[in-house]
């Protein structure tokens, strides 16, 4: 695994005088005895944990939260208040009532983006998919999304406890009958997405009044022909649209009138970033993306912008405005725990509306997660020519899961398409994949997805009579003998630093995934995270050994994670 040992190694070396000092957060409040409320404490991280902190750190005022929860439960005061949910953007607190009731309240985070728009974006997507579409939701009881200026101090919104329990906790546990249960009844909340008649384009859903009061650039919206006056579109919160400087950039954010000028926003507001924010990481270690200068990013975008018309479907059926849950994993799904008692399955309660925007239905469509086929790509044997008399106990175990989540994805696949064909043909075109992959390359930050974005135009030129039905138009973009040259080796460095990542994260286990691990598996993970760096050396001594008396003093600089750069953690002593 070790990737240009000898070249990295002595780049590292010249790189040990300017390695950048640790970001520190200092965090302030007036009231101390709630720091836990404010403090991430739900995950810990291996490299760069003060800033990843920072950035979920929320404080606000707890009283205010309080009060404005009693007011919407309509009781006097709260008895008890928890952290219930920490996620990736927002955090939850359950509170339970004088009156008994239990409500949640929920902040989003500061990398949630925008908090004015992002509260009143999720708080207007929620009530139009309960009332237009019938699904079940929390209801919200009350809400402030006025940049903070409020008793809370922060935008916010009151909401019911979702019923009944989690998916999560259960899903383990249920026979397959009621697998098979709980998968319908899931195929039919999408049907939901699908059967109703959006119109007017695609963006954020937002209150009229509230889009009107701060002046946001806006579009009707109708439902079965009908236009709607509590409804329109507005500026879409993804945080693509806003993180890393966004905030403070010119770029259009919608809403859109068409499917293509969708997708020329988001190559033109990342061609706007790249050109303004962009550094070029001169020297690459073993553990950071294989990348090309700025101006190589921006001739992918200018790539990317010649063929969107042509990644449009020409199905007006493909591009119907949809709203539909970006994330229904199994932690965002809630079911009555009665009808489970009984051995039924009833969906009550789907969660998490943060972001949510609506797509052209190509786009929209997306596989279940907990229900998508598993990558089998990473295995270190081909799964169809396997024989499986001759695997070990381990590799047993190491496939058993993968072949259950196969049964479910294809039972999955099949009542899509019995009870949602138009969602089963979107989603299982074979020219989506195709459509969506340079997009989703094209929205992604530079310099991480670099090469994968550059395969996802190659796959264009190579499959352009699949996209475009054999037709004689020809591909409006070309690459040059040498990046076609070169396009094999970008594609095995990507994939060996992807290798790499997902070695050291399997060794150190526990759940890791880029460095993240549960705040109580911190200290283990550390050690592991050692451990692993220390066989690394060992390997770098035997391959290099010209390099081996400096290799323990260069390594630790330049080594994926590195916890020992936080405010707490010593250097780790190697031999």
């Amino acid at each position: 695994m070790i990737l240009h040992k000898v070249a990295h190694l002595r780049i590292c070396r010249a790189r040990i005088s300017c390695t950048a000092t640790t970001l520190r957060s200092r965090f302030h409040s007036t009231d101390t005895s709630h720091e836990e409320f404010f403090r991430h404490t739900t995950y810990r991280f291996l490299h760069r944990e003060q800033e990843e902190l920072s950035r979920r750190y929320l404080s606000f005022n707890v009283d205010g939260l309080k009060a404005a929860a009693a007011r919407a439960g309509g009781a006097t005061s709260v008895v008890a208040m928890r952290k219930f949910t920490e996620g990736e953007f927002n955090k939850a607190f359950l509170m339970t009532l004088d009156n008994g009731k239990e409500v949640v309240g929920r902040l989003p985070l500061p990398k949630a983006g925008p908090s004015q728009l992002v509260v009143a974006n999720e708080v207007a997507t929620m009530d139009f998919a309960r009332t237009h579409m019938d699904v079940p939701i929390p209801k919200v009881l009350s809400w402030e999304a006025n940049s903070g200026q409020n008793s809370v101090e922060k935008d916010y919104m009151i909401m019911e406890k979702a019923e009944g329990v989690e998916l999560n906790s259960v899903w383990a546990g249920l026979t397959e009958r009621l697998r098979r249960e709980l998968i319908t009844e899931l195929v039919k909340l999408e049907k939901k997405f699908t059967k109703t008649g959006i119109e007017g384009g695609y963006g954020g859903l937002y209150y009229r009044r509230d889009a009107e009061k701060e002046k946001l650039q806006l579009r009707n919206i109708s439902v079965d022909g009908q236009k709607l006056e509590k409804f329109v579109l507005g500026p879409a919160t993804q945080t693509s649209f806003w993180r890393d400087g966004k905030t403070e950039m010119d770029i259009e954010r919608g809403p859109w009138d068409s499917a293509l000028s969708y997708l020329l926003s988001v190559a033109s507001r990342e061609r706007a970033w790249v050109s303004h924010h962009a550094v070029h990481n001169e020297y690459p270690t073993p553990f950071d993306p294989p990348t090309d200068k700025p101006e190589a990013h921006i001739a992918l975008l200018d790539k990317f912008t010649a063929l969107a018309p042509y990644l449009v479907p020409p199905s007006s059926s493909h591009l119907k405005p949809t709203l539909a849950h970006r994330d229904l994993n199994t932690g965002n799904i809630f079911i009555c725990d009665q009808e489970l008692q009984k051995g039924k399955i009833k969906l009550t309660a789907i969660i998490d509306w943060q972001h949510t925007m609506i797509q052209p239905f190509y786009l929209a469509a997306r596989a279940i997660p907990f229900l998508e086929s598993p990558n089998v790509s990473q295995l270190p044997f081909d799964l169809t020519k396997v024989d499986f008399n001759a695997l070990t106990s381990e590799q047993l175990q190491l496939i058993q899961p993968l072949f259950e989540q196969m049964k479910w994805a294809e039972f999955y696949k099949t009542m899509s398409h019995a009870l949602n064909q138009p969602y089963h043909d979107t989603y299982f075109d074979n020219t989506r994949t195709l459509r969506v992959k340079p997009l989703l390359y094209a929205g992604m930050p530079f310099p991480k997805h670099y090469h994968p974005f550059r395969e996802s135009l190659f796959e264009i030129i190579d499959k352009w009579d699949q996209l475009t039905s054999g037709s004689s138009l020809p591909c409006p973009i070309y690459f040059t003998e040498e990046e076609i040259s070169a396009r094999e080796s970008g594609k095995q460095i990507w994939e060996q630093y992807v290798r790499t990542l997902g070695t050291v994260d399997g060794f150190i286990g526990m759940g890791c995934r880029e460095g993240k691990v549960k705040a109580e598996n911190y200290d283990d993970a550390v050690k592991r995270n050692k451990e692993f760096m220390e066989l690394y050396v060992e390997e770098l001594k035997k391959d290099v050994p010209e390099e081996a008396e400096s290799a323990a003093d260069i390594v630790p600089t330049f080594w994926v994670y590195r916890p020992w750069e936080n405010d707490q953690e010593p250097v780790p002593e190697l031999d």
